[in-house]
């Protein structure tokens, strides 16, 4: 990624890109999803 700005694209595996983008999700458990459960946008080649 190039850095532009401060915000981030958050990479999720789709089980937990279901239940962060679900509105029944509880905004915490969003929270704790996209901080601990994100993968690397790091390319390694």
């Amino acid at each position: 990624m190039v850095d532009m700005h401060d915000r981030r694209p958050v990479v999720l595996q789709p089980e937990d890109a279901w239940r962060w983008m679900d509105q029944e999700t509880p905004v915490e458990e969003a929270a704790y999803i996209a901080q601990s459960r994100s993968l690397s946008t790091e390319v390694t080649w």
